[in-house]
Order: structure tokens, then C-alpha cells, then sequence
């Protein structure tokens, strides 16, 4: 449902009778594309609601430097899906804040027009951009409880010939629009099983919850027929080869694509939901493109001094953040190392002084999430 959220829970289970529970997603680690790294990112604290010093671990995506990043890449291969997918993402940033000077909309509206002919060739339909964002968006809802819908309806004789219609997801919303208590009720007698579903599947049971992101937005897909046609599509993609294969022209953007990025969503999206990012620096430099300490984008997401943003004049908030090992055991760490690497870092940048209070304080704010977790 969303962090925070107190689950009441069943008389017959022994826990204590509210649970408020937060999360910790690891994502944006490693990544084919930084807008892949990004985009995954956006997803998770928009698809899980994160907020309120949730934590998303490593986030390399999110500040480390694009030109690092693309240094060593003459040419990024993706598959028609995913770079579909990464479109969608930065023309839904763009448009969203009518920044087209960064880059021209039209020209990635076309593209996403030429990726969605090929990919969903089969539905035989003609989509709009629109369509596509609100598909996109709309997999915040878990295919595998729709699964179990299905399975209902199937042995109920409501439903039949799923397989050979991508309508299932539209008829489901509108099944479910008039039987919902009926469906609830059949499903489980527990309270905690009927809260689930319909926080699994808020888009098919009109779950609005209220202080969600993008809320409007998400109240005018709920009408969107030809955005719930390509979610199952989507849903079902092992049928579709054709979203798996290979994107073989140009994809690297210019550098002030991912710079512009990486500000906002740092600004609109980690710092103004107070959401934390935990770095790990040994896990990163072994597993990540990160190939010095030096240049782990900790120093850019929260500087020991003021804010160093990128040109654009975004950002006004650092990023809270965390330490931890992630795998000490496997990487041969532990969190003095982690924390003397750190140390040692801004030191060389700056003196012992501002290199011990930068560690303290980080210290002690981990600290504090550690004990708010348990």
C-alpha cells in the first residue's frame, strides 16, 4: 500500500495488532542506460509510494556523472522494450514541466510512435503517446494477482478464451467496477487478504490513495480502454518476441539529457518525498561502473559543503543518505571500512575538520534510522 501504513492485522495471527512498516528498494545500481537506471528509480518510489525516509538503496543512476558514465561507451545496446520504455520516461518528465528546450519532444514522440507500431504490431490498433504514458504508469498494478482474478472468473464461467485477447485487463476493471464487494467477499474472509488485493490492484478496484504522486493523472487513466489493452500486452510480453529485440540505432543522448535527469528527480522526487538513499561504496566500485572511490556520486547527492547542481538551477535540497556493506562476508567490508573510505574522501577535498563532522553526522542520522526501523 505505502510505507507507513498500518496494517491491521487478523486475531488468529500472533503480532501485535497494528504493524507500520517501511520500505528499503534496492534499484539503479547497474544499468545498461542511465535512463534505464533512472526510470527504475522513478519507478520504485512512485509505483511503491516511498516517502517519509524510505530508503532506496545504492541509486548509482541518480547522481553518478553522465560523462564518467558514457566514457568508455561507444554505443549502448537496448531492446526495442526497454528503450520504448526509457522514452516514455524522459518525454513524460519533459512534458510534465514544458522543459522542450532540453530535448525535442516531437522528435521523441515520433520514435515512441515507431517503437510502439513495432512492438504491439499484433494488437492491430492505433495508440496515442498518451496511451502509451498511461500503460506504462498503470504497472504499478501487480499482473500476478490480476492472474488470480482470471483464474476466478475462469472457474466461474465468467470468463473464457483469455489467451487469445488482450482485453483481459479492461474487462477485469469493469467486472470489478460492478461485482467488487461480491469479488472481496469470495476471494478470503480475512481483512487483511481484501485490503491486499485492492492495494495490489488500485487502478482495477478505483484505490485512489490520497497522498499518492501524480494523482490526477492516475484518476484520468482509469477511463484510458486503449492504456489498459497495452498494460496486459505489456503484462504478457513473453507472447510479444518483439519486445525483446535489439534496438540497433543510435541511443546515447547528449550529456545534458541525463544532467538535467538526475537534478530533477533528485529535487522533485528523493528530497522533496525526504526519501534516503543508502550508499555502499565498496559494493558499488565492485559491481557498478564506478571504477574510483573518488567518483562515487555520494559527494553529488549530499556535497559536505553547499549544493553543487548541474546547470539547470533545480536543485535546493540535498539528498539524505545512509551507510551500510550491503554483502561484507562476499566483498570483504565492514561499516568502519565503509565509513574511513568516506572519511578519507572528503578529507582530500577539503581537511580533517569538515571530514570528521561530515562522517559524525552520518553516523548518527544511520544510526537513527536504524533504531526508527526497529
Amino acid at each position: 500500500f505505502s510505507s507507513g501504513f498500518a496494517i491491521e492485522t487478523d486475531a488468529c495471527i500472533t503480532l501485535p495488532s497494528k504493524i507500520e512498516l517501511q520500505y528499503t528498494y534496492h534499484v539503479g545500481e547497474e544499468f545498461r542506460d542511465l535512463i534505464s537506471g533512472l526510470r527504475a528509480i522513478f519507478e520504485a518510489i512512485v509505483f511503491l509510494n516511498l516517502k517519509d525516509e524510505d530508503r532506496l538503496g545504492h541509486a548509482i543512476a541518480l547522481g553518478v556523472d553522465p560523462v564518467l558514465f558514457l566514457k568508455d561507451r561507444k554505443h549502448i545496446t537496448l531492446t526495442k522494450g526497454e528503450y520504448m520504455d526509457n522514452l516514455l520516461f524522459l518525454y513524460f518528465i519533459l512534458n510534465s514541466n514544458h522543459h522542450t528546450s532540453i530535448y525535442p519532444l516531437e522528435e521523441i514522440k515520433n520514435k515512441i510512435i515507431q517503437l510502439g507500431n513495432e512492438i504491439y504490431c499484433d494488437l492491430e490498433q492505433t495508440f496515442l503517446v498518451d496511451d502509451y504514458i498511461a500503460a506504462w504508469l498503470l504497472r504499478r498494478n501487480c499482473p500476478l494477482e490480476i492472474m488470480k482474478i482470471v483464474k476466478y472468473l475462469e472457474n466461474n464461467d465468467i470468463l473464457s478464451n483469455r489467451d487469445s485477447t488482450y482485453k483481459t485487463a479492461w474487462f477485469i476493471k469493469q467486472y470489478l467496477q460492478k461485482n467488487r464487494q461480491v469479488y472481496l467477499d469470495s476471494y478470503t474472509h480475512s481483512n487483511f487478504e481484501k485490503t491486499y488485493i485492492q492495494t495490489a490492484l488500485p487502478d482495477f478496484f478505483d484505490n485512489i490513495i490520497d497522498n499518492e504522486p501524480l494523482k490526477k493523472y492516475y484518476a484520468s487513466i482509469k477511463s484510458n480502454y486503449n492504456a489498459y489493452i497495452l498494460y496486459w500486452a505489456y503484462a504478457t510480453k513473453e507472447k510479444n518476441s518483439k519486445y525483446y529485440e535489439f534496438h540497433n540505432e543510435e541511443i546515447i543522448f547528449p550529456i545534458t539529457v541525463y544532467e538535467y535527469l538526475q537534478d530533477y528527480m533528485m529535487e522533485y522526487f528523493v528530497a522533496q518525498r525526504d526519501i534516503v538513499v543508502e550508499i555502499l561504496p565498496t559494493s558499488n566500485i565492485l559491481i557498478s561502473s564506478i571504477d574510483k572511490y573518488i567518483n562515487h556520486p555520494f559527494l553529488r547527492l549530499h556535497p559536505p559543503l553547499n549544493i553543487t547542481p548541474n546547470k539547470f538551477d533545480i536543485r535546493t535540497k540535498k539528498i539524505k543518505i545512509a551507510v551500510g556493506t550491503d554483502n561484507p562476508g562476499i566483498q570483504g567490508t565492514n561499516l568502519l571500512m565503509e565509513y574511513y573510505i568516506i572519511y578519507e574522501i572528503i578529507r582530500k577535498q577539503h581537511d580533517s575538520y569538515v571530514a570528521e563532522k561530515y562522517v559524525k553526522a552520518l553516523a548518527e542520522y544511520s544510526n537513527y534510522l536504524f533504531e526508527k526501523g526497529k
